[in-house]
């Protein structure tokens, strides 16, 4: 009994390709959309000033109970706080809080009792303390769910909008996709709170203004992140009330001013990052550090987009100039190493690379004796990670795990760190990165890039059912809406749902699952139409799966017009071994076998791209159409070719299963037996073992010749290799 010649591509071990998307693995969005939420939300000293909640007050006149607590000191935003007489006390008087601006009226015959009400009070004074307390020590997920806890038990009133306000900002630390939506109705919320409080001729604390304000600015970073440019800049200009600027109604803003400079600065990053607009970002940077406090984090940050503005525009002197203020106003070790980041930008920026490299090296010894923040030594690795200085790179990520293993950016440089393992193909140290990244928790933002990254490791690893597993879990938080065109989705995120489409077809290949891998090809194909002049170079490989897919119906038609497309537009491809294996069956199927047999011969002794199990196959398919041949001795050596090769155990049993067949077409059984025993030996529990048992078996010390039946070039191997 013949084995059957091998039709597919095994590919993480051919396969060449893999798509590391760009921009998004480098010093680009995810890290930077972590940071950028951090920008104007209040940190854990800032939560320390949050109120305590007053005595509620029942409203006399109207005999109805408000569950809204008037009397409320609203917590602060940028570490102010409003004096108690602003609410409740000196400008309500004390008297129908409830009913005028609670917004939860009872009824007269469902009104509460005394008791009632004050185990309600203390209810909610528990809840309103656990989600502060939640939230000072970063615990996101439940600090979220405790301030909505208050918000419902008194709705419209200013706990609940306080309460919504602070859950708004711990679903944001999660990169709740939900986040944005809940942006807007809280500005919704805050507007018909403001007219409430406007027509009973009362103020509204002041902590409003900065909670308004901040809600704006986080509105429209998360609109110039998702290239919602006009939404951004509509946004800012009516929080700068640049003349010509119209407010929505729809929502509450600010009365007082209260986010100039950082609406400068916003504005700024969206004439920089998504207009190209470098001379009108000047203007708002200037704007920006005109307006704010000399030597703050926000006039630093001002001062560093100002210079790379610069630096895009070709303005060395101002580059200079630029750098040497910055390093005047923050000497500190964090600001001198971000001074030193911007001039190598300037360096990249004139294509010197060696000094790139050099004005970084200054900054490694202090960043690396724990002087700087953490967050720029982690800016800090990627910059060297660009300049190629792998060494200090690793060790900087290696210092911001020690120093803080569970914070966001430590869990980011187990990603990076990763990164470079699968660049060394170190499949395992790659993996257990990957395992402590996901194990700890990534940022929805990262949870693509780590299960993509860990994906591709398992089908190196030879595990495509969990490396399916992951790669779905990559493509389903992605959440690119296949009803939006590629001119309004981020390119990032194209870029990261290519990489992901790509490797789920590669796994769902090594499954068998050929009309499922297919699904995710064609998306692929449809982004580059035929006219496109310059077709990526993956896309060779995704043709060269179609031609496969085709050979295993016996489409040889199909096959020769795919593999003919490979050639003209990818002449000098790093999968030209397979596209010639491919071609050779398409000759095995005409009986062409001298032909076929000369584009093996070129696989197996002088590959483009060394793979062992790539010359095995060629050398075990030589095998075959000598056997189609009848050509037993010839068939032999080519079967004996597969052992030198390195491939894999598969690979070795199917050869040897294949010599031992040969030895008995030419009458030599005792060889026969020698060969299945030599598989059994090295390969007891392999799928030929059972074969070459019964072929043991049913030998006799002198074996009559059989000839083979006629074959097609596309049967395959018992077992199916995958």
């Amino acid at each position: 009994m013949a084995l059957a010649t091998f039709s597919l591509v095994r590919p993480s071990l051919t396969r060449r390709v893999m798509i590391i998307p760009g921009e998004t693995m480098t010093a680009g969005n995810p890290n930077r959309q972590n940071r950028s939420f951090q920008a104007y939300a209040p940190n854990r000293g800032q939560l320390r000033m949050m109120p305590m909640l007053k005595r509620s007050i029942v409203a006399s006149k109207t005999k109805s109970f408000s569950l809204a607590l008037g009397g409320l000191v609203l917590a602060m935003a940028y570490g102010q706080i409003a004096a108690g007489q602003n609410t409740g006390g000196q400008n309500t008087g004390g008297q129908n809080t409830g009913g005028q601006i609670a917004g939860d009226r009872v009824a007269e015959d469902e009104a509460p009792s005394a008791n009632s009400l004050d185990d309600t009070k203390g209810l909610i004074v528990r809840s309103f303390t656990q989600a502060r307390n939640a939230f000072s020590n970063q615990q996101w997920d439940q600090a979220s769910a405790l301030f909505r806890e208050v918000s419902k038990a008194c709705p419209g009133s200013p706990l609940a909008l306080e309460s919504n306000y602070f859950a708004m900002l711990a679903d944001g630390k999660l990169q709740d996709p939900k986040t944005y939506e809940s942006m807007l109705q809280w500005l919704r919320d805050a507007k018909s709170l403001q007219d409430r409080i406007a027509l009973a001729k009362r103020t509204a604390p002041e902590t409003w203004e900065s909670w308004i304000a901040n809600t704006h600015l986080l509105a429209a970073q998360h609109e110039r992140q998702q290239r919602q440019t006009e939404l951004a800049e509509r946004r800012l200009q009516g929080l700068l009330q640049i003349p010509g600027s119209e407010r929505s109604a729809e929502w509450a803003w600010p009365t007082q001013g209260e986010a100039a400079a950082n609406a400068w600065y916003e504005l700024g990053l969206v004439a920089q990052e998504c207009r190209n607009d470098w001379q009108k970002s000047l203007k708002y940077f200037q704007n920006a550090i005109q307006s704010s406090r000399e030597g703050s984090e926000l006039h630093c940050r001002a001062r560093t987009a100002l210079v790379k503005s610069h630096i895009r525009l070709s303005e060395p002197q101002q580059v200079i100039e630029g750098i040497e203020q910055l390093e005047k106003v923050a000497p500190n070790p964090t600001w001198r190493t971000r001074s030193a980041l911007l001039r190598s930008e300037a360096a990249r920026a004139n294509h010197d690379a060696s000094a790139f490299a050099q004005a970084l090296q200054p900054a490694i010894e202090w960043t690396l004796a724990g002087q700087t923040d953490l967050t720029t030594a982690y800016e800090l690795a990627l910059a060297l990670i660009e300049a190629r200085d792998d060494e200090h790179a690793d060790a900087l990520l290696h210092h911001v795990i020690e120093r803080e293993s569970k914070h966001p950016l430590a869990i980011e440089a187990r990603i990076r760190l990763a990164r470079g393992a699968i660049q060394r193909r170190d499949w395992q140290v790659a993996k257990e990165r990957l395992d402590q990244a996901i194990d700890l928790g990534c940022s929805r933002t990262w949870i693509p890039h780590a299960r993509l990254a860990r994906g591709q490791v398992l089908l190196e690893l030879g595990l495509p059912e969990a490396a399916h597993d992951d790669l779905v879990i990559a493509l389903q938080n992605l959440q690119i809406d296949e009803n939006t065109s590629d001119l309004n989705t981020p390119v990032d995120n194209i870029e990261l749902e290519t990489a992901i489409r790509f490797e789920l077809g590669e796994a769902l290949l090594q499954r068998q699952q050929w009309d499922d891998a297919n699904k995710h090809w064609e998306v692929l194909i449809k982004r580059f139409p035929d006219s496109d002049a310059h077709p990526p170079k993956w896309m060779a490989r995704v043709w060269l799966h179609q031609a496969e897919m085709q050979a295993l119906r016996q489409n040889w038609v199909a096959v020769e017009t795919i593999v003919s497309r490979i050639q003209s537009q990818f002449p000098e491809c790093d999968c030209r071994d397979d596209v010639d294996y491919i071609r050779a069956r398409c000759f095995i199927s005409k009986a062409r076998f001298d032909d076929a047999r000369q584009l093996l011969n070129r696989i197996a002794r002088e590959p483009t791209h060394p793979s062992p199990d790539l010359a095995a196959r060629a050398s075990w398919m030589m095998g075959e159409t000598f056997l189609m041949q009848r050509r037993y001795a010839e068939a032999l050596q080519a079967y004996e070719g597969v052992l030198g090769t390195g491939s894999s155990l598969y690979w070795q049993s199917a050869a040897r299963m294949q010599i031992g067949q040969c030895y008995e077409l030419l009458r030599d059984g005792s060889a026969a037996r020698n060969a299945y025993q030599s598989l059994l030996d090295r390969d007891a529990d392999g799928v030929f073992s059972a074969m070459a048992q019964q072929k043991l078996n049913s030998l006799e010390p002198t074996v009559a010749p059989t000839l083979q039946s006629n074959r097609t070039s596309n049967e395959s191997p018992v077992g199916n290799k995958r």
